[in-house]
């Protein structure tokens, strides 16, 4: 368990501000979306980095960050891409691909 006097910075509404503050698409809600062109990449790490400027300008204790794949499984990618109208879903291998993209 961690000191009570180390604060933490987290991410917070990813989604809400990559919709208003950024101007993208998430159909479903859905912020990995975002992982799949450059727009949306540049805009997860302007999100990201904001945090991690707060984090150091405070120096506080630490940066905890989450990936923007928490709609990434197999059920909600189909949703997404029918609604996107798609008429191929995310296969296993892609849905990897952007977990691991998102990692990075």
């Amino acid at each position: 368990m961690g000191s009570p006097d180390r604060v933490f910075v987290t991410d917070s509404g990813i989604e809400t501000v990559l919709i208003f503050d950024y101007k993208q698409d998430l159909p479903q809600f859905a912020s990995f979306v975002c992982l799949e062109n450059t727009k949306g990449r540049e805009a997860l790490d302007e999100y990201f980095n904001g945090h991690g400027k707060v984090a150091s300008d405070k120096k506080i204790g630490g940066l905890i960050l989450d990936t923007a794949t928490w709609r990434l499984s197999k059920d909600w990618a189909q949703k997404v891409a029918e609604e996107q109208g798609r008429d191929q879903v995310y296969t296993d291998e892609k849905i990897i691909e952007l977990n691991k993209t998102a990692v990075e």
